[in-house]
């Protein structure tokens, strides 16, 4: 079982994973050699990684020394395997098909998969390895989507792919690898312009059937984001007299993504707080987005956990920038029209703690009227109990949550 070192970059290999565990438990080499009827100096070259670890012994060790995590085991031995499988698939659309380009292009994936599964506060390893699983799978789709618009000139963002590309972390990921690609035009030049080409004319079939709004409104909002300045004009030209609220909200974005100047976000939240109607349309993208809701289900919401954290994420990983001024009044907005319950649970409120913690040292001065707002919210609200809810309810009662 090939442990590939260069692909996952912070999750820790398997045998090092062991290895760190017999420490814990204070098991030796023949200790565990015992336990699995092979010789110490086998066990030896696994655990320092001079050989790879069979598939089997690996997971019989973990059953023999530690059964009680056999489940993280599997979940971390899932992640590595899929890492092999993001390896492959990132040699199809890679232009020079060097091992270096394509580890360059992995590297990108792993990244945000890493990064997004330990900014999830998922809790348990096995929970955070089950996410970094799936965020690697997301990867996968995102490679893939790339491969079908390069060599078959499918429609990059199209009916029957659009549930993909609206949900987290597909776009970053994708924006990510548009991004990288523009900064190293060897490793993934044709793969881009094509990408980009393809959602050029997505948006420019405004008036035609071909695509759907939902289409067209994510064609816009990923030129923008990550497009080249002509693809980022086109979107500013063709939205700039839409009034319809989708479009409206794809505008402002357009205007403010990448933005390092939070006043630059001042006329989307103006409108944010004086149009019911967009706030609403900006909250209905949120929960498709971060997953806590399916494009056209009708059902009755039942949690926005999801778009809390990721909101919190981006305020914490976009220090100050024009977009984090709308991810604080998209916090307000939950809190004002769901109350506090939804910010009751334990992979919310460290990151409110820590968010708190980093404007309370601020010079007030300093503050946006945003942040001030939120500050003064959101320092207000208190644990009134010991115990931290997971239901996932969304009502207003039962809140361990209260206001002072």
């Amino acid at each position: 079982m090939d442990q590939n070192p260069a692909i996952l970059i912070e999750t820790p290999l398997l045998h090092k994973w062991l290895g760190r565990r017999l420490y814990e438990k204070e098991i030796s080499k023949r200790q565990l050699s015992r336990l699995i009827g092979r010789s110490e100096s086998q066990v030896n070259h696994w655990l320092s990684g001079k050989e790879r670890i069979p598939l089997g012994l690996f997971i019989q060790a973990i059953d023999a020394i530690i059964p009680e995590e056999s489940e993280a085991a599997e979940k971390l031995l899932i992640a590595h395997e899929r890492a092999k499988l993001v390896q492959r698939e990132a040699a199809m659309i890679v232009s020079d098909d060097t091992p270096a380009s394509i580890i360059a292009t992995v590297k990108v994936i792993v990244r945000r998969a890493e990064e997004s599964a330990a900014l999830s506060e998922a809790g348990d390893a096995a929970t955070q390895y089950r996410t970094l699983s799936d965020n690697l799978s997301a990867g996968l789709n995102v490679l893939n989507m790339v491969k079908g618009c390069k060599d078959e000139e499918v429609a990059f963002i199209h009916e029957n792919n659009i549930q993909l590309h609206l949900r987290f972390p597909h776009n970053v990921m994708t924006s990510d690898l548009i991004q990288f690609a523009a900064q190293n035009p060897r490793c993934l030049d044709e793969a881009r312009e094509k990408v980009l080409r393809s959602m050029r004319e997505t948006v420019k079939s405004k008036n035609s059937a071909k695509f759907s709004d939902h289409v067209r409104q994510h064609a816009y909002h990923m030129l923008a984001r990550c497009g080249d300045p002509s693809s980022r004009d086109l979107v500013l030209e063709i939205t700039k007299s839409c009034r319809d609220l989708a479009t409206r909200r794809t505008a402002h974005y357009a205007r403010i993504v990448d933005n390092p100047n939070p006043q630059a976000a001042e006329e989307f939240m103006f409108e944010l707080e004086n149009s019911v109607d967009l706030a609403t349309v900006t909250l209905e993208f949120d929960l498709i987005h971060y997953g806590d809701k399916i494009l056209g289900d009708q059902t009755s919401l039942k949690s926005v956990e999801n778009m809390i954290v990721h909101n919190l994420r981006h305020i914490r990983t976009h220090h100050r920038a024009a977009t984090t001024q709308v991810a604080f009044w998209k916090l307000l907005n939950i809190l004002g029209r769901f109350g506090a319950q939804p910010f009751d649970r334990r992979r919310i409120y460290p990151h409110i703690r820590k968010i708190l913690a980093s404007l309370q040292i601020l010079d007030s001065v300093k503050l946006t009227p945003i942040e001030r707002r939120f500050l003064g919210q959101f320092a207000r609200l208190q644990l009134t109990s010991d115990l931290v809810s997971e239901s996932p309810s969304i009502g207003r009662s039962q809140l361990t949550f209260s206001f002072k």
